[in-house]
């Protein structure tokens, strides 16, 4: 039996208790055993990644190391539920972890008998558990699992990991591929940081079918607005300078997320607005 926690927004220092005592077979039967050490460049599909010692990493949250006791936390309260930034199933050491955004938040309608009369309700108050979560930390072994990077920055804000820069030849690779137009922009002047990304992001986008690609490209148009302009005929947004090519690399590495109760898209392994990137 497990428990379901919140983080709110703006709060580093506590859990709030959303209910205790939950079964939850679809989270504890997720078998990690084949979990391998994250490689940037590994594109197989439904596998479990690790990252070992992950206390020690940047970005790791004080809040996991905390002993959750059902007792001492506080309850999670009406005016808080529009401010939840993730949730986590606790059960036996692990923190099962995702990230809340606006498409989690469902409204429903619906029509019930109340007696011999027909009513119509509504409740928008349904927050959806996806059944694979974001990311999931174990802490007897210090190990953060996780699928896909990306959903992984959704949790951790500051999440940094040690990538090697593209070499010439990958980062001419990544410049010449269906998804950019960069004759602006010589690979000379990529930097080191967007050639890390490059390396992160290659094999992944490589491997995408044109569907996949399509649904990230209009991801991306939806996410950057008018700050990245993109040639419809082409299918290829136009990169003018470093800055611009960073955007996009946020955009292949979908970190972008809009808050709930904001209205400006932001990074999320910073929370950053996207008007202070470019």
């Amino acid at each position: 039996m497990g428990i379901f926690i919140a983080k709110i927004k703006d709060d580093e220092e506590h859990w709030y208790k959303i209910v205790d005592q939950v079964a939850n077979e679809e989270l504890s039967q997720i078998v990690l055993d084949d979990a391998v050490a994250y490689d940037p460049n590994n594109t197989e599909a439904n596998q479990w990644f690790k990252i070992d010692g992950f206390d020690q990493k940047e970005g790791f949250l004080p809040l996991l190391a905390q002993r959750i006791n059902v007792v001492d936390l506080d309850n999670l309260e009406r005016e808080q539920y529009n401010r939840i930034e993730f949730i986590a199933f606790y059960d036996q050491g692990r923190y099962f972890m995702q990230k809340i955004t606006r498409g989690n938040y469902l409204k429903k309608k619906w029509f019930s008998w109340d007696g011999d009369i027909l009513r119509y309700q509504e409740d928008e108050g349904i927050i959806y558990i996806n059944p694979i979560p974001n990311c999931i930390y174990d802490t007897g072994t210090k190990v953060i699992y996780f699928m896909d990077i990306a959903k992984a920055y959704g949790i951790f804000g500051s999440l940094k990991l040690d990538y090697q820069a593209a070499t010439d030849d990958e980062t001419n690779r990544f410049l010449q591929s269906d998804i950019v137009d960069a004759q602006a922009l010589p690979m000379e002047k990529v930097g080191v940081s967007n050639r890390k990304r490059i390396t992160s992001v290659l094999a992944k986008y490589e491997s995408y079918n044109s569907k996949e690609k399509a649904t990230l490209r209009e991801y991306i148009k939806k996410s950057v607005g008018g700050n990245l302009d993109f040639d419809d005929k082409a299918g290829k947004f136009l990169v003018n300078t470093d800055t611009q090519l960073r955007l996009l690399l946020y955009g292949i590495q979908q970190r972008f997320y809009m808050p709930p109760l904001e209205d400006e898209v932001q990074v999320a392994t910073s929370s950053t607005g996207i008007s202070k990137v470019v």
